[in-house]
């Protein structure tokens, strides 16, 4: 899910729609979902953020 607006689409290990998302928007944070419950991934840095 986008940290920024909520748009929920699959990650790279399904279809890519976060990262084409992320590309077009420039929203650069996603969660994972349930939000809270898991990781949070950064396209700008490429790593997983607290």
């Amino acid at each position: 899910m986008c940290a920024e607006c909520g748009y929920v689409g699959c990650c790279e290990s399904q279809a890519g729609h976060n990262t084409l998302h992320a590309r077009a928007t420039r929203h650069a944070v996603i969660y994972s979902m349930p939000a809270g419950a898991g990781w949070a991934w950064c396209y700008e840095e490429s790593r997983y953020v607290p």
